[in-house]
């Protein structure tokens, strides 16, 4: 999963330039978890929680298979 901010996303008159992040599978799930945090979108039901990293193992085990 490749996830590109440019600046523009923050500021729209900027013309700098942009950043590719790279996240291990294992990864994604906190990080989106830490943006939707920063931004505001607060996850209280823990069954939304525990659903995202069980999909976020499985990825991990196919993609080591």
């Amino acid at each position: 999963m490749t996830i590109t901010l440019t600046v523009a996303n923050f500021n729209a008159n900027s013309t700098y330039g942009s950043t590719d992040i790279e996240l291990h599978v294992s990864e994604q799930t906190d990080f989106i978890i830490k943006l939707l945090f920063y931004f505001g979108v607060i996850i209280n039901d823990p069954n939304i929680i525990q659903a995202a990293v069980q999909e976020s193992r499985a990825d991990e085990i196919n993609e080591k298979s």
